[in-house]
């Protein structure tokens, strides 16, 4: 599993809980490109999900580390980002009580570790015709694996027989 790590500090300790509102937003799709519930460290390496009373800095401490869980969607695409905006009406904080950070999801195809490699294109003949017939050549072009972005063809012809003599 992969996660987008955040870290949302304070510049000193506070004399009270500093309590959060945390939203996402971004390139990246809730749900779909990431898991949109919010993780805390479970102190034993893994992470859980944070309950509404720990979504704050606590009294005396300065920060708080989020964690959103990346999913694996196996289309090959673009980085995406995912924002993550933490906002606060404590008094304790003066200046901005609204901030963000960015972290981006990379498409893992350049690393082997699932199929959403990039596509291989592949033309094959559907078989011989004799002229004089009304049947037409047929050709099939497909992808070895699905894409997000529509794929633009360029078609050509080549070879011995003649356009508009023995094909239109």
């Amino acid at each position: 599993d992969r996660y987008l790590e955040y870290t949302i500090s304070l510049s000193e300790p506070v004399s009270e809980d500093v309590v959060l509102n945390l939203s996402t937003g971004g390139t990246a799709t809730s749900d779909v490109d990431y898991d949109a519930t919010y993780l805390v460290a479970d102190g034993n390496g893994g992470y859980r999900e944070i309950t509404a009373d720990e979504l704050k800095i606590a009294a005396g401490e300065t920060e708080l580390k989020i964690y959103l869980q990346v999913k694996d969607d196996e289309v090959t695409e673009n980085s995406e980002s995912v924002e993550l905006t933490a906002s606060t009406t404590s008094g304790k904080v003066t200046g901005t009580k609204t901030d963000s950070a960015t972290a981006n999801i990379l498409d893992d195809q350049a690393n082997g570790v699932d199929k959403d490699a990039t596509a291989e294109l592949t033309v094959s003949a559907g078989g011989d015709v004799t002229e004089g017939d009304d049947r037409y050549l047929e050709y099939t072009i497909s992808l070895s694996e699905p894409v997000s972005e529509d794929v633009v063809l360029n078609l050509s012809t080549d070879g011995t027989a003649t356009s508009d003599v023995d094909y239109d």
